[in-house]
């Protein structure tokens, strides 16, 4: 395979790392709630139902600013847009760590996601613009470890700083997080030429081209719903098995920081092999196949643990995809389109499967609704790669042969 050299990949590994701080400090955000729910609960006198209200308000936006998010990368600027994404996400910090209204908690929560959705398609572009020539799936294995890290520090230092220092404290260390990674991320990565953007022609996102792009984002988002069943659902089906409130979290938990592990392990595997849909498909069966086992396996630990290297190992390559069909002067709607299915997915999703096991009597029955969407997954897996052009456009201009 040939591939021709830019000016766009030099220090592509230190934006990178730029670039993985910037999403830490939206994963840290989005968990700071979940963090201090405790805290929420006395200080405003509100219900459980409340806050779980306020964590999902985060993802809410993404189901309407995902798609025309990506089309104002294209107008504005990627740099620009992705900066006002995290000025916003600085202002609805700040806005919840100096009210004490409930209704301007709310607020601030709806302002901060919004940035997070322009964060979130955004940076996933430009790492497809960075990588595409090589080495994209172990650099999205490590773009996406930046979720599971910002979650656990978040669940680690914020109810630290809370105890000590006050809800207040803890809210304002969101504040100077998000703030530091947006003055990184405006010093370290560079904005394109106006030669460099003017080379790029905008180009329809229609075809064979849109089907594919739509199974890629099938197969993100039903994948990222059976993920979500396992840290919604699987300490509660844990307990009803009898056991106790720690060690079921203690379970829910250890499979995050496998996961945490396994991403970049799969997307460096799909690297090395140069095979990155039979890692997504062997990740995903896997996965398919260890969830029922469940919920009735007397070895958890060891379930767990395979369950997290499974669940992991699709995440880097699975957002590769789209760079197989898209090119640049498609990307950012694509990437729009691939995120608003996966804001509506994570959104609907343990909403439906909450309710179905109210019904059903048991949480059990949420394992075997990830099992289904990972088969749903998997089927969309195998429409893309049968149906994607073989020939590919390069983000950089001119195209690459892939077989």
């Amino acid at each position: 395979m040939h591939v021709t050299t830019s000016p766009l990949s030099e220090n592509r590994w230190m934006i990178l790392a730029v670039l993985f701080l910037a999403r830490m400090s939206m994963a840290f955000q989005f968990q700071s709630v979940a963090a201090l729910s405790g805290p929420y609960r006395d200080a405003f006198g509100v219900s459980l139902s409340d806050v779980g209200f306020l964590i999902g308000l985060y993802f809410i936006p993404g189901i309407f600013i995902a798609l025309p998010g990506g089309a104002m990368g294209r107008f504005f600027g990627d740099k620009k847009t992705v900066t006002a994404g995290m000025m916003l996400m600085v202002a609805g910090a700040i806005m919840t760590g100096f009210t004490q209204d409930w209704s301007w908690q709310l607020t601030g929560r709806i302002i901060a996601g919004i940035g997070g959705v322009i964060l979130n398609v955004l940076m996933s572009k430009l790492v497809v613009d960075y990588f595409q020539h090589s080495r994209l799936s172990t650099a999205m294995g490590i773009f996406v470890t930046s979720w599971p890290i910002g979650i656990a520090l978040a669940l680690v230092v914020l109810p630290i700083l809370s105890a000590s220092s006050g809800l207040a404290a803890a809210l304002h260390s969101v504040s100077l997080f998000t703030l530091l990674a947006m003055i990184g991320f405006m010093v370290m990565v560079p904005a394109p030429s106006q030669r460099q953007a003017s080379a790029i022609t905008l180009e329809p996102l229609r075809g064979r081209v849109l089907l594919c792009q739509f199974l890629a984002s099938i197969v993100w988002a039903f994948y990222n719903g059976a993920i979500a069943m396992v840290f919604s659902f699987a300490a509660t089906m844990l307990t009803e098995r009898e056991f106790s409130i720690l060690e079921a979290s203690s379970m829910t938990s250890l499979t995050l920081f496998v996961i945490a592990a396994s991403v970049p392990l799969g997307g460096i595997l799909a690297d090395v092999l140069k095979r990155p849909v039979m890692v997504i498909f062997i990740s995903l069966a896997g996965f398919a196949m260890l969830l029922p086992v469940t919920m009735t396996t007397d070895h958890v630990a060891l379930v767990f643990i395979l369950l997290g290297l499974f669940a992991g190992a699709a995440a880097g390559p699975a957002m590769g995809l789209p760079a197989r069909v898209l090119s640049a002067g498609n990307t950012g709607i694509g990437m729009g389109l691939f995120f608003a299915l996966y804001y509506l997915i994570m959104v609907l999703s343990p909403m439906v499967a909450g309710s179905i096991a109210d019904r059903v009597g048991t949480a059990s029955v949420t394992m075997m609704i990830g099992v289904v969407m990972l088969v749903v997954a998997l089927m969309a897996l195998m429409g893309f790669e049968w149906l994607r052009p073989k020939r590919l456009y390069s983000t950089f201009g001119g195209t690459l042969d892939v077989e």
